[in-house]
Parts: structure tokens; sequence; C-alpha cells
């Protein structure tokens, strides 16, 4: 009896279709993966027109506001902004702030302070005391920054200072307004 020869060539190309099949499949679900991370809530269709519209529509927008970012055009990086929900700092018949950093570095005692209002001119007084005594005063003048105020820092020598505690008072003067902060560190 003859033998019978096999045609070994439908399993092999049944193989590869099958090996295709899979590849499509997994090509799909890494496409269909990294453009949804991309677009947040998008669930397809053309990503390019979609951020083509929203800059066409952002440059209208620019018209009544100045200041556009990123995060408009791309959904996953968008923040919410916490709405302040008091009067405007500058209106305010005083001048609040707070301390920004007060520690010892070096040989220096670093002391800075942030001012809630913009201002473009004044002074800031720096008032060390310890036990009841002024151990150093010094004044620095007040830098104004976007929305806010700076006064331009304190670098005071430890040759002047104590070891301790000491408790400092820094006083802002900038036209007919004034403020203070006051604040503590051990040396």
């Amino acid at each position: 009896m003859p033998r019978r020869k096999r045609n070994k060539k439908w399993i092999s190309t049944v193989i590869i279709l099958i090996l295709l099949v899979i590849a499509g499949v997994v090509v799909y679900f890494v496409w269909d993966g990294y453009f949804r991370d991309k677009s947040g809530d998008n669930t397809g269709g053309d990503t390019t027109s979609q951020v083509s519209d929203k800059k066409d529509s952002t440059s209208e927008d620019s018209k009544d506001e100045n200041v556009k970012t990123d995060s408009e055009v791309d959904p996953a990086h968008e923040q919410k902004a916490i709405q302040y929900d008091g009067g405007s700092p500058n209106e305010l018949d005083v001048l609040t702030g707070s301390i920004s950093y007060a520690s010892v570095s070096g040989n220096k005692l670093l002391i800075r302070v942030s001012i809630d209002q913009y201002l473009e001119e004044g002074t800031c007084e720096l008032a060390l005391v310890q036990g009841g005594e002024t151990l150093y005063q010094e004044t620095a003048e007040i830098m104004g920054d976007a929305t806010t105020s700076t006064c331009k820092g304190f670098d005071v020598p430890m040759t002047s200072l104590v070891s301790g505690e000491v408790q400092f008072t820094v006083y802002f003067l900038s036209g007919d307004k004034v403020g203070e902060v006051s604040g503590g560190v051990e040396i």
C-alpha cells in the first residue's frame, strides 16, 4: 500500500493566520489604551481634530481672557482652581502676611516673609528679641511679585545672637498701610 503524503502547507497557513489575528488584537488593545489615556474621557474618534477645534476656540476666547493654559487643551492634565472666597487682600486697610522661612543656615539666621498684598514700594523692619531685650534690628525693601509681595529677606549673622529661643517681629510699611507678623526660632 502506498503511503499517503500529507500536505503540511495548510497547517502552517492556519498557524500564520492565527498569529496574525492575535497580533492584530494586541495592537488594537495597545493602540486603544494609549489614546484612551491621552484623551481622558474620549472614547475614540479623530483626536487631532478635537485638539485643533479646542485651539480655534481658545484663540477666539483669548480676546476676553489674556492667558490660556495647556491644561485646557489636554483634559488629562486639567486641575480645578480653588476659588478664593474672600475679598481682595489689596483692598484691606492693613497689610497682612506670613513667615515663609525662619531657620539657621550655616552662620546666619535666615528669615523670609511673604506679604499678601501687591506692593510696589515700602519697607520691612525686623526686630529680634530674646529675654525681653532687643538683640538685633534691620530694615529691608519690599519687592512686588505677580500678585503678592515679599521683604527682600533678612540674613542675620549668628555673631549678633545668643543661643536659645529668639522671638522676632517684622513690621511692614507701604504708603499709609502698615502690618506685622511675628514668629520664633530656636538658635
